[in-house]
């Protein structure tokens, strides 16, 4: 079984990449299996923030998963 390891500057994890955010924002949300807005990538960030916050639903959260190790 894999060991989880947080994902901090002390563990020496790479940062977001620069640039537009929404695309790793999405790559959360899926992970976490929320709701994507069909139109997200013609949304700014401010609203698909408001979105995802909006459609918020802690019970799809799966708790026994692990992000990939490219993260």
């Amino acid at each position: 079984m894999a060991t989880a390891i947080k994902l901090s500057k002390q563990n020496h994890a790479p940062a977001l990449p620069e640039g537009d955010p929404r695309p790793e924002i999405v790559r959360a949300l899926r992970f976490l299996n929320q709701a994507i807005p069909e139109e997200w990538q013609a949304l700014s960030i401010d609203d698909l923030l408001a979105q995802a916050v909006a459609n918020w639903q802690p019970a799809k959260i799966e708790h026994s998963q692990m992000a990939p190790a490219e993260l």
